[in-house]
């Protein structure tokens, strides 16, 4: 598409119009939630006869009983962090960030957390304060926070799906995930009844029902590193001591061993596939696919065709997701 220098700039006014209404937002947001908070502590709704505060307002919002919910819960938090509040009543900090902040803040670290908010994106806050509290918080205090933390609920889509969230602690989440890979990795994949390939969300769903319906003994390898920077699984989802040491007992210790520029080395092999051994390395030096960045259903490449180099070594494997995989190989057939 060519714009004129009019049109672009035509544009770039309606642009920064939009991000002006999102400030307003931010701020006529604020005053929504403490408004909510203040009107729970009140008599209106028991008055009136409703089951909470919260049923009484979505009604009226015409919004889900647990948006409020969760508006109620962050205004209230909102009164013990003066910092915070001021920094959402003027649009400098989203409601999606005051909303994970409030779980973690106290009048102490308030201010320590507050600036690792304003320098991470809102999709990132939750991983940054997660690794702040590793830092700063005893592991076992983390550990019940998360099982406190655990939950399934569902509901009914307008479609007729039922959606389903779970939240679990990231070692159950850990495992549950490769679980739900190994069984994407082991299905036969088979086009649509109307011809079209199933999405990587639509697989895993379908891998995560074979799983609790087939009842098949499969196994399948946690793999969780273990080194100065502390505990985390391969994409980087950082672990609790606490919760690692609990699965010494019954777990097998590799050890990796790393060159002086703290990179991963391995042996190389003959054999076309990689040993678990390289799987691990690559793992370690490569934890996301190098095209698009994912960490799921991970395979290894090698940069270098079998048939030419009749061997196969870390330095000529790379990671790829099973669909980027499956693209160099249609490019590129061996």
């Amino acid at each position: 598409m060519i714009l004129t220098e009019q049109q672009l700039a035509a544009q770039r006014d309606t642009a920064n119009r939009l991000v002006e209404t999102g400030r307003k937002f931010a701020i006529a947001h604020y005053e929504i939630v403490v408004g909510c908070a203040e009107f729970a502590d009140g008599v209106v709704w028991i008055a009136d006869g409703a089951t909470s505060a919260a049923a009484w307002l979505a009604e009226r919002f015409d919004v889900e009983v647990c948006t409020v919910r969760s508006w109620i819960s962050v205004g209230r938090a909102l009164r013990g962090l003066d910092a915070t509040a001021v920094a959402f009543k003027t649009g400098e900090l989203s409601f999606t960030k005051a909303r994970v902040l409030c779980r973690l803040a106290t009048a102490d670290n308030e201010a320590e957390l507050l600036d690792i908010a304003r320098k991470v994106r809102a999709d990132r806050i939750g991983q940054a304060l997660h690794a702040w509290s590793l830092k700063h918080e005893p592991h076992t205090n983390i550990d019940n926070r998360h099982r406190r933390a655990r939950s399934l609920r569902s509901r009914t889509e307008p479609e007729g799906t039922i959606a389903t969230s779970l939240r679990l602690p990231p070692l159950h989440a850990g495992v549950l995930d490769r679980a739900v890979e190994a069984q994407v990795m082991r299905r036969k994949l088979e086009r649509e009844a109307d011809g079209t390939w199933p999405t990587l969300a639509q697989q895993r769903a379908d891998a995560l029902v074979e799983l609790l319906t087939a009842n098949a003994n499969h196994r399948f390898e946690i793999l969780i590193h273990v080194d100065h920077e502390g505990c985390r699984f391969p994409d980087g989802t950082p672990l609790t001591d606490s919760a690692v040491t609990g699965l010494l007992d019954q777990a097998t210790i590799r050890l990796i061993i790393h060159d002086t520029n703290n990179r991963p080395v391995n042996a190389s092999d003959a054999r076309r596939k990689p040993t678990i051994r390289q799987k691990r390395t690559i793992q370690t030096q490569q934890p996301t696919c190098t095209r698009c960045g994912t960490t799921q259903l991970p395979n290894l490449h090698h940069t270098t065709p079998h048939a030419q180099s009749k061997r196969t070594t870390t330095g000529q494997l790379e990671h790829l997701c099973a669909p980027c995989h499956r693209a160099e190989h249609q490019r590129h057939p061996d």
